[in-house]
């Protein structure tokens, strides 16, 4: 048997810098100057200026011949789109649900959304003993379920505007439980996750997160239930643990949880 020590990986300090000025580019609004990548890349200009022609005679960045400013170039690009491509977002979801469910002790699901509305495609059952009936391939509502709004709060609106309007129609878009709905979804938007409490099964509460692919037309949401008496200490560590595990799979981790 092989006892050696495995040798701890030492980073090339140069290629850390150069990671930090195309991380400092990416983030830019636009093309910037050499002293605004200086700054944000945390590189001198003059040491900054022998990176950016390395980086420019391989492609990963451009130069403006106009206004000689500097971002990302084709070769950053297609790095990019190869990533993206790696990235199953269904996958890496479905592959880390029964890992939720045995954390948090909870029937633990996961929900897409389709022109129909929002649908659960899976359940990972807990030991927990609470009933549910709401099965694999089931439509949910927008507004009364937690994956719903998840979807009406993230989604574009032009993908769940119809099927908002036919529910508020449905149970009177002028009555006060209307605008409570339209006010949860809001509040969905804030804080990067919906909790029902009663609505679809009255004995059950539930608490979902959005996990977010590189596009802003696509996301699942994941989430967990409980008896509706469950008490919150409970409900707040899932909703940490569901947070955590969006944040992680999120091919857009920074706008899985809520700014501080």
């Amino acid at each position: 048997m092989n006892d050696k020590p495995v040798k701890q990986l030492v980073p090339i300090q140069s290629l850390v810098v150069a990671l930090r000025i195309l991380d400092a580019l990416g983030k830019m609004r636009g093309p910037a100057a050499l002293s605004e990548i200086a700054r944000d890349a945390r590189v001198s200009p003059s040491k900054l200026h022998r990176y950016l022609a390395t980086l420019l005679s391989h492609g990963y960045v451009e130069q403006s011949r106009q206004t000689g400013r500097y971002s990302l170039g084709r070769g950053s690009i297609s790095l990019g789109l190869r990533a993206m491509r790696h990235v199953d977002l269904y996958e890496r979801v479905n592959a880390g649900l029964d890992d939720i469910a045995t954390r948090t002790g909870c029937h633990s699901f996961m929900s897409i959304w389709t022109a129909a509305g929002p649908i659960v495609v899976r359940w990972s059952y807990s030991d927990d003993g609470i009933g549910v009936n709401t099965m694999p391939g089931q439509l949910l509502s927008v507004l009364r379920s937690s994956s719903g709004q998840i979807f009406a709060a993230f989604l574009p609106e032009i993908k769940t505007a119809r099927l908002i309007e036919k529910e508020i129609t449905a149970i009177g878009k002028d009555g006060e439980y209307a605008r409570r709905l339209i006010a949860r979804v809001e509040t969905v938007r804030t804080q990067r996750y919906s909790t029902t409490v009663g609505e679809l099964e009255g004995h059950l509460q539930s608490i979902a997160v959005p996990v977010f692919d590189w596009h802003n037309d696509w996301l699942i949401a994941v989430g967990c239930t409980f008896d509706v008496e469950e008490d919150n200490e409970r409900l707040e560590r899932t909703r940490k643990i569901l947070q955590d595990f969006a944040a992680n799979t999120s091919a857009q981790p920074e706008i899985a949880l809520a700014v501080e």
